[in-house]
């Protein structure tokens, strides 16, 4: 049977590309979550760096949404699915 997602983010940028998509995905996710639906975040081309330690230090696109780092950490401990496809 075939795993289905509520909602689901799909991110192309890097954090030095566009903070504001990443911060927009990761609170989205949050949102869902605590809708109590499910919820994944695919990270391709540039994104997948985005699943570095560290790399969302310092993406903060100011209020009312959080810093990405602190989204990504909160979402990280709920049950978020993280799908990460290394550019060839």
């Amino acid at each position: 049977m075939a795993n289905t997602t509520d909602y689901v983010g799909t991110l192309f940028d890097n954090s030095e590309s566009n903070p504001s998509k990443i911060t927009l995905a990761f609170t989205m996710a949050g949102v869902a979550l605590k809708k109590g639906h499910s919820a994944s975040v695919i990270l391709m081309v540039d994104a997948v760096h985005l699943a570095l330690p560290d790399a969302l230090n310092g993406v903060n696109i100011g209020a009312p949404f959080e810093p990405a780092g602190e989204l990504l950490e909160a979402l990280s401990r709920k049950a978020v699915k993280y799908w990460s496809a290394v550019p060839a």
